[in-house]
């Protein structure tokens, strides 16, 4: 291993980075700009049919930015 150069990895986290970014912003966006914590405080215990639920599609970004997260470290 001493003889090896580095890998060069800086484009692959200059992805991750704005992709973590990027769910960020929209997961806040969505959270207090359309009655994000009410749907929170209400259905905590009792989440709404992934049909009827209009935070399906945040709350699956928010699981899978976590999942990257977990991997990536």
């Amino acid at each position: 291993m001493k003889n090896r150069k580095p890998l060069n990895i800086k484009s692959i986290m200059l992805i991750y980075n704005l992709y973590q970014t990027i769910s960020n912003a929209y997961i806040f966006s969505t959270v207090f700009t359309t009655g994000g914590i009410h749907y929170l405080v209400k259905h905590a215990c009792y989440p709404l049919d992934p049909a009827k639920n209009p935070f399906w599609f945040p709350v699956f970004t928010f699981i899978l930015r976590y999942l990257i997260k977990i991997i990536f470290k």
